[in-house]
């Protein structure tokens, strides 16, 4: 590529990147006017309620109804008819500047639309040559191509480690919720007891019990296992992976809460799954952080691609 192609082609990128910031913007603002837009109509339409409602009352005040007798009858009707008119007159003015500003607001609701329709495919050329741009200079040899495509390979590293990351915490997610279906299961063979008095009955049913809870347990640990697993593969510190083995082991002993006395049955220590919970959740946050870390990392790279793209 010439000089003076590289200057003509960095240019143009620099006016749609312009074009892309431009358009951004104004779909920001045009969500934010949305949503203001939408408040007003519900305003809008709330005070045509109370004014429908206040000329239905004004109608009863007038008539020769329940409403209206009563009134006339304690000499009060005309000062009622004239403060429901005092409030109605109110209420028309408070709709029609509502409706002014409402009008207003679609207004400028509809200059947003056409001037981002006018951007709709900013987006799409300014991909297409800042790739191809990308492409020219990688392929080149110079310091702005070794920049680039160091940062180039630092970005795309970054990004599969935000895949593994994303992983992660979905298997975490699934970690929680299988727990806490588990530990519902188990905590209903409590509740289901009958009397089993003493010797072989009691026996056979504690066994069954923590039979049951072993199988409750075995799955639990298999979708905390796997968030282990997942963690591992994001390159999670070893106190975290730590902490989910001993999570591992401690869903591994429920089965050796189970407690059956003459009167009571306890199938779930509480203090336990607690503690699995809590050390779970510490491990989502850590990713959340890495996450929120990774993803800042992206973006910065980003940035300082096409900084030098936009260099001729």
């Amino acid at each position: 590529m010439s000089e003076s192609t590289g200057t003509a082609v960095a240019e143009e990128l620099s006016r749609l990147k312009a074009r892309v910031d431009r358009r951004n913007h104004l779909a920001a603002d045009s969500a934010e006017l949305r949503e203001r837009i939408d408040e007003m109509e519900r305003e809008h339409n709330g005070i045509a309620f109370w004014l429908e409602e206040a000329e239905r009352e004004l109608q009863r005040l007038r008539g020769g109804g329940l409403t209206g007798l009563i009134f006339a009858a304690l000499g009060q009707r005309d000062s009622k008819i004239e403060s429901k008119q005092r409030e109605m007159e109110g209420l028309r003015e408070d709709h029609a500047a509502f409706g002014k500003l409402l009008e207003a607001a679609r207004g400028d609701m509809a200059k947003l639309d056409a001037e981002l329709a006018q951007l709709a495919d900013a987006q799409r050329e300014y991909d297409l040559l800042r790739d191809r741009r990308r492409d020219e200079i990688t392929h080149a040899d110079g310091e702005q191509s070794d920049q680039i495509r160091d940062m180039t390979r630092q970005r795309d590293e970054a990004a599969a480690r935000v895949k593994a990351l994303t992983e992660a915490v979905d298997a975490g997610r699934e970690a929680i919720e299988h727990l806490h279906d588990e530990v519902h299961v188990i905590a209903s063979m409590g509740r289901c007891r009958v009397a089993e008095g003493h010797g072989l009955l009691r026996g056979m049913m504690q066994a069954g019990r923590k039979h049951a809870v072993a199988d409750c347990a075995g799955r639990a640990g298999k979708t905390t296992a796997r968030f282990r697993r997942r963690a591992e593969s994001a390159g999670m510190t070893p106190e975290t992976l730590a902490g989910l083995s001993d999570a591992e082991r401690l869903i591994a002993g429920l089965s050796g809460d189970v407690k059956t006395g003459k009167y009571e049955v306890r199938t779930v220590n509480h203090e336990t799954v607690a503690r699995i919970d809590g050390i779970i959740r510490e491990a989502l946050d850590a990713i959340d952080h890495a996450l929120k870390t990774e993803g800042d990392r992206i973006l910065a790279l980003d940035e300082k691609i096409e900084a030098l793209l936009v260099q001729p």
